[in-house]
């Protein structure tokens, strides 16, 4: 009885060869969970490199606008300094204007 388990079994009859062949159905992968994981960590980095030229471009567009800020402030202190050196000369002018005056008229007297 053991010997007739270990007996060789028949294989299956042969199949005639097909004429036609059939387009081979590709398995859809999208369903596996391994394609998932694939999916969604190719997704995940995809989500990462957008974000960090977003960063970037944040980053750039401050530092942007603290130049123009820098700027428009110097432009004001250069604008208060010059008007300052003009009342000084101003201020000379006249004081030299009066002092010439004073002297011009006090070798006349």
């Amino acid at each position: 009885m053991a010997f007739g388990l270990l007996r060789k079994r028949p294989g299956p009859a042969p199949q005639p060869a097909p004429t036609e062949r059939a387009p081979l159905a590709i398995p859809d992968r999208s369903d596996t969970p391994a394609s998932d994981a694939a999916a969604d960590s190719a997704r995940e980095i995809l989500e990462l490199l957008e974000l960090e030229p977003v960063a970037m471009v944040r980053q750039l567009e401050r530092a942007a606008n603290s130049v123009a800020s820098g700027a428009q402030s110097t432009a004001a202190s250069l604008h208060n300094i010059r008007h300052r050196i003009e009342d000084l000369t101003g201020r000379n002018t006249r004081s030299y204007l009066i002092q010439s005056y004073a002297r011009d008229m006090g070798s006349a007297w």
